[in-house]
């Protein structure tokens, strides 16, 4: 269990370290209705999440036939998705704008512009198609439900396995969220200058987590191999 919730564990930090759930999440909480649409927001992104999470799980628990063992065939995957991450975190740093946002700061202007006018019902399908996620946050639900399907563990260290992984994965909408609702408009300046940090820093957000979590993914892949 201990190696599947570490393995786990690391998979979550690579879709928590999503400059895109930050940045949206922080807009929503500057719209005109932050506490309604911030809860509907975070609220949608963690339900479709947490469905897409429980479907991979269903069709991995149903590929695999307990008593089976594919170590090799995890230690592999685990170490080349690891070199994927480490590859791509090399690759937006010698090509920054590959992941530099289009126009700047005059589109985020812009799209604030827009979202300060957000409905609820728009709060809940923009956190519902963030929670389903891109290539990136899809790959990693995957590869979650295969490392639980695969470990053959009971219902409930899965759950508890499972949940670390929504909790931590989602941490980027649910805290500042939380923490708006507990702290109200004190929160503002605090939301006003994360969003400005996380998008002059968007590229370190993007580079240092994918490079040590890709590193940490190779070795964890090598040393299962070799034992």
């Amino acid at each position: 269990m201990i190696h599947t919730a570490w393995r786990v564990f690391l998979y979550a930090l690579v879709a928590a370290t999503s400059p895109l759930a930050l940045t949206s999440t922080l807009f929503v909480l500057r719209s005109g209705r932050p506490r309604i649409n911030g809860l509907l927001y975070a609220g949608a992104f963690l339900v479709t999440q947490t469905f897409v999470l429980l479907l991979a799980l269903a069709l991995g628990v149903a590929s695999v036939t307990h008593g089976d063992h594919h170590e090799g065939i995890e230690s592999g995957i685990t170490m080349v998705f690891g070199a994927l991450l480490v590859i791509a975190a090399f690759y937006l740093r010698t090509h920054p704008r590959a992941h530099a946002t289009k126009a700047g700061p005059y589109k985020a202007s812009a799209v604030l512009g827009r979202i300060k006018h957000l409905s609820p019902g728009q709060a809940v399908g923009v956190g519902a198609a963030l929670g389903i996620g891109g290539p990136k946050r899809i790959t990693v639900t995957l590869l979650v439900a295969g490392a639980i399907a695969a470990s053959g563990l009971p219902f409930g260290r899965s759950a508890t396995i499972a949940l670390e992984y929504i909790v931590i994965g989602t941490v980027l909408v649910w805290l500042p969220v939380v923490l708006y609702v507990i702290a109200g408009k004190r929160a503002e300046d605090w939301i006003a200058a994360a969003q400005a940090w996380a998008s002059k820093h968007e590229q370190t957000l993007t580079f240092y987590p994918a490079l040590i979590v890709g590193i940490v993914l190779v070795v964890d892949g090598v040393l299962q191999l070799l034992t």
